[in-house]
């Protein structure tokens, strides 16, 4: 039996080549790594007791941005999630661009539209 996860987790997930590569952080210290939506959702499956749903449809989110070719390679998604299974502290780092926040998955879901999209950069006259 797997060690249950008591405290929050952190899970950094970046873009290489066409997958997704993803390293979590435990409070213990603890680290595990591995590839794609399979992985993440065998690691969250045997370390969480609760419910799962909401992480895996914010993972699966991030997997289709990567097919969809919205991520580029060497942008890092970083998020907690609590025990309870919910998706927090999401922050998005894109590489020659501003991070972006969300203090939650609702949040995330919200804004997507705007978070992929390419930025316009101001030039002065």
């Amino acid at each position: 039996m797997s060690e249950l996860v008591r405290s929050t987790v952190n899970i950094q997930s970046a873009r290489l080549f066409e997958d997704v590569h993803h390293y979590c952080t435990y409070a213990d210290g603890r680290v595990e790594e591995g590839w794609g939506l399979a992985w993440i959702a065998a690691t969250l499956e045997k370390h969480f007791d609760s419910d799962q749903g909401s992480a895996l449809q914010f993972f699966g989110r991030i997997h289709e941005f990567v097919r969809e070719n919205q991520v580029e390679e060497e942008d890092q998604v970083s998020v907690e999630i609590r025990p309870d299974g919910e998706v927090v502290n999401i922050e998005i780092r894109r590489k020659g661009h501003k991070s972006i926040r969300y203090p939650n998955d609702f949040i995330f879901y919200e804004s997507t539209l705007w978070a992929f999209e390419p930025v316009e950069e101001t030039v002065a006259a």
